[in-house]
């Protein structure tokens, strides 16, 4: 989802240049800010607590939201018309909701999509109105004649099980001993998509569950999704209404200042020899310490050169200047106000390459558990961009986001997260490879980092493929013990202590060609998953510019999950002709892990205070904890 609230993008520079200081949009090789960011009030729990408000979320979308996505969230509000905003999501096409879940959505109003320039609203709204708004949006492209048909269908083929609230209290419900799920389980349907739920409808759900593929069109599955999906909501008459109080756009709200000014900036192409094309168009945006902001527009002339007259100053205030190239974003680090009245603020635009031979990886380290039956990997790239372009491709993501990176993972992986600015990565299609949307610019060290699983059975062969030459240092580290690596070009480099942990460590300076596979075999006992400590581990300067922060517990709590879903399979199996357990949703056993690496990674981050932390991550894992205990 992007752009949900009215914009306040110099929030999200501000915050991209406060927690990456490294590669993206900038126009700096490195972004550096001195500034600051307040600790963020990170939600009690991943799901909202009380059922979202859908008016509520109507009337925050019209007070905050129309300027981009329009009255109707057809995407067509006042700024893109402008072309201020380039690209503002259509919430009316059912696509751009059906892949992804709600607590995505709550997540990026939350938090921001730097990507695509979104603010986070964390500080803005509650927890409430941002999952109001959440699932106001997410229901915009259910229309009333689907809901008619899904009120038919689940009346006719599901409220003899479900029941007619979908509390899982139908008729036919003491038939499965509790084993049905509740359709309206807050903590579930918060993270199970539009898809899933079809997916569930589609096929059936084990014993429990069967498959209506013969009973309903495509169509009508997907009609009894959004009915379903309404009845864990408040005020769901609301449901894909445009609010009375949409009628005319929210006024931006005026920003107050001590003085007026002038900004400055002179625009460069970094590019040898390429140009500053004519009539760039410029923005500025500048706001205030309770986010309101304020836009003006303007041109660069021939020389590259451009001014903002007038504009209200303040020490108070954060500006900066945006100019739009090649569809892709260029801006200087946002400053404060200047006391004399005046700011320079100059960017640096690029041409853009697709030619991998501009790129290099100039380092990569793994950090290995073996633990139960996975393995579990957090790997880090570092990159060079070698030529005077942005490196960027033609590719786009499933939501429609330009693709830089792609980098391809061993065989068998499972993406648990991205420890380093998840919401600017994206899994492939096929899951075999994760996806890097910041363009690599010119002489910036890029930072790519993913944590992910692979099966292991006591013996392993590891084959990662590189779409990238690789120039520099490999590494290697691997716990237990008894686990051992054999390599040819991954020579032992003896035990190491990284944080409170024991690793053996393997590696060397390689030289790969794009296309060639780092290949090697992993052996030996692994940790039982239920004698793993829960010590923190943070890893010293691996490589040269190259820092990993993570906690251990982020790959213990997905390897656990995996150990319990293969026991509560052969439980499930050894019982079959006896009663029916209660059934813990896999779904939402999911969404927890996720959550507590999301976590984990905003703590090292320093993106959340200790003790809201601690608290936060005792609350989700004690529920993970309940769920595996079912």
């Amino acid at each position: 989802m992007s752009h949900l609230p009215r914009l306040h993008p110099l929030a999200a520079l501000l915050l991209l240049a406060v927690l990456t200081a490294c590669s993206g949009l900038g126009s700096e090789p490195r972004i550096v800010s001195t500034l600051v960011p307040p600790t963020p009030t990170v939600a009690e729990r991943g799901f909202p607590l009380a059922a979202p408000d859908v008016a509520l979320g109507a009337a925050l979308f019209a007070r905050n939201c129309t300027d981009c996505h329009g009255i109707t969230g057809a995407g067509d509000g006042a700024l893109v018309q402008s072309g201020e905003v380039q690209d503002a999501r259509n919430f009316r096409i059912a696509e751009t909701a059906r892949g992804q879940r709600p607590s995505d959505w709550y997540a990026t109003i939350t938090n921001g999509n730097l990507e695509r320039l979104m603010p986070p609203w964390r500080n803005a709204l509650s927890e409430d109105e941002r999952w109001a708004v959440a699932l106001y949006t997410y229901t915009l492209h259910y229309t009333p004649d689907s809901l008619a048909r899904g009120r038919e269908l689940y009346a006719t083929h599901c409220v003899e099980c479900h029941g007619l609230g979908g509390a899982g209290d139908g008729e036919r419900a003491v038939e499965y001993d509790g084993a049905l799920p509740s359709l309206v389980n807050l903590e579930t349907i918060s993270i199970l998509s539009d898809d899933a739920l079809y997916a569930i409808v589609t096929e059936g759900q084990g014993s429990e569950m069967m498959s209506f593929v013969e009973e309903m069109s495509d169509d009508e599955r997907r009609d009894v999704v959004a009915y379903t999906r309404t009845l864990a909501l408040a005020n769901a008459e609301s449901v894909g209404t445009t609010p009375i109080s949409a009628a005319q756009p929210a006024e931006t709200p005026e920003v107050s200042a001590e003085t007026s000014g002038t900004v400055r900036g002179q625009v460069v192409n970094g590019t040898a020899g390429a140009p500053v094309p004519p009539d760039l168009p410029i923005t500025l945006f500048f706001y205030d310490a309770d986010l309101r902001e304020s836009t003006r527009t303007t041109t660069a002339d021939a020389s590259g050169t451009f001014v903002f007259e007038n504009v209200p100053m303040s020490a108070a205030f954060q500006y900066a200047a945006i100019a739009t190239h090649n569809e892709r974003s260029f801006f200087n680090p946002p400053v404060a106000g200047s006391a004399d009245g005046t700011l320079n603020l100059n960017i640096t635009i690029y041409e853009l390459t697709e030619d991998p031979a501009a790129l290099s990886i100039t380092g990569m380290v793994a950090q290995v558990t073996a633990i139960g039956d996975s393995l579990e990997v957090t790997q880090l790239f570092t990159l060079r961009n070698n030529s005077d372009r942005a490196f960027s491709t033609a590719q786009v993501t499933a939501d429609g986001r330009p693709i830089s990176l792609t980098i391809p993972l061993p065989p068998g992986a499972v993406v648990v997260g991205f420890p380093e600015g998840g919401a600017r990565f994206a899994a492939s299609a096929d899951g075999t490879a994760i996806q890097d949307t910041a363009p690599v610019l010119p002489g910036a060290e890029h930072i790519v980092a993913v944590v992910y699983l692979i099966p292991y059975d006591g013996s392993a062969i590891i084959e990662q493929p590189v779409n990238y030459a690789v120039s520099g240092p490999v590494r290697i580290l691997v716990r237990p013990e008894g686990v051992t690596l054999t390599g040819d070009r991954l020579p032992a480099t003896g035990a190491e202590t990284v944080g409170q942990s024991q690793w053996n460590g393997y590696g060397g300076v390689l030289t790969l060609a794009a296309g060639d596979v780092l290949r090697y075999e992993l052996s030996g006992a692994a940790q039982d998953a239920g004698s793993r400590d829960n010590s923190v581990v943070t890893s010293n300067n691996l490589l040269p510019l190259i820092v990993i922060v993570i906690i251990g517990e982020i790959l213990l709590v997905a390897g656990l999950y995996l150990w319990w879903r293969r026991r509560r399979s052969t439980r499930a199996t050894a019982s079959a002709s006896t009663a029916h357990p209660a059934a813990a949703d896999p779904l939402l056993m999911d969404g927890l892990v996720r959550q507590i690496a999301e976590l984990d990674g905003q703590h090292e981050r320093g993106e959340i205070a200790e003790d809201a932390y601690q608290r936060q991550r005792a609350i989700l894992k004690a529920r993970l904890t309940e769920l595996m205990e079912k």
